[in-house]
């Protein structure tokens, strides 16, 4: 098991808690959006995560900060915030009063601090703040992302242009899930399908064929949800499936874009479904 070690704000409002929890990184699979953040690590930017619910954002900037923890062979400037475990946020109301306090658990070495803030659409200006924050120019590189991604993106987009660099991420890849299992060689992994290259495939088809179809219908059954991949059989996969819808409806459907009939929505997104692929004609809605 490793750990997964970062300063979070204590009882007494200051980021002085040293927090250390489990982190089986082996049990992740890995996301191509990793890398591309990371590259640009040393470059100011926010880093702006965004995307469906459940397709394991949180996961990701764990992921960072486990990698930034062994890379440079500390986390005493590493800080971590879910804004769904605090009550109080005045603190990020204020970016000056927010430096002014973090700031005071920094060490004495002229290192950058990496600041992760989780749930961010909880605050009420969240652009705002980050804007301010950012224009501070302090030695701070800061990550942000939320469960609720039409509502971060709504609240920041105003004011974080030329500040910020978005990351979309979607539900697990075919590739990524494939990488992940290990099934496949790796020589072979990364030989896209192609009309120069369907021989090699082909050759191959005795020792992959069962598997990449097999794989290949549980995605167009179930998708690729982390939650729903990790299940392992179709009762479990289709419960969390469950819980992923009505989660959508009720945080994002109702409460963000204040639809109150929900059950037309239902309807309207069976409709739809059944629509995949050809024209749509709105007065038939």
């Amino acid at each position: 098991m490793n750990k997964l070690r970062f300063k979070t704000i204590g009882l007494n409002g200051f980021w002085d808690k040293e927090e250390e929890i489990d982190f089986e990184i082996k049990s992740i699979i890995p996301r191509n959006a990793l890398e591309k953040i990371y590259n640009r690590i040393d470059e100011k930017y926010i880093e702006v995560i965004i995307g469906p619910r459940q397709v394991g954002k949180t996961t990701l900037l764990n992921l960072l900060l486990y990698k930034l923890q062994h890379h440079n062979k500390r986390h005493d400037n590493l800080y971590y915030i879910n804004l769904d475990t605090i009550v109080d946020y005045k603190m990020f109301e204020n970016p000056s009063m927010f430096y002014e306090l973090i700031s005071k658990s920094f060490g004495q070495d002229k290192v950058v601090n990496y600041v992760f803030i989780d749930e961010a659409q909880r605050l009420k200006n969240p652009g705002q703040f980050l804007k301010g924050l950012f224009d501070l120019k302090k030695n701070i590189k800061i990550f942000v992302s939320g469960s609720s991604s039409l509502e971060l993106k709504s609240k920041t987009k105003e004011f974080l242009t030329g500040r910020k660099r978005e990351v979309i991420l979607l539900p697990v890849s075919f590739f990524e899930l494939v990488n992940y299992e290990g099934k496949i060689k790796d020589d072979l992994r990364h030989i896209k399908l192609a009309d120069k290259t369907i021989s090699v495939w082909q050759k191959n088809e005795l020792f992959y064929g069962k598997y990449l179809s097999e794989r290949t219908r549980d995605f167009e059954l179930y998708g690729s949800y982390p939650g729903v991949l990790t299940k392992k059989n179709a009762e479990d996969k289709l419960e969390e499936l469950n819980e992923l819808f009505n989660s959508y409806i009720k945080k994002d459907v109702v409460d963000f874009l204040k639809v109150e009939r929900v059950e037309v929505f239902n309807k309207l997104v069976k409709i739809l479904s059944a629509q995949i692929g050809n024209l749509l004609n709105n007065s038939e809605l």
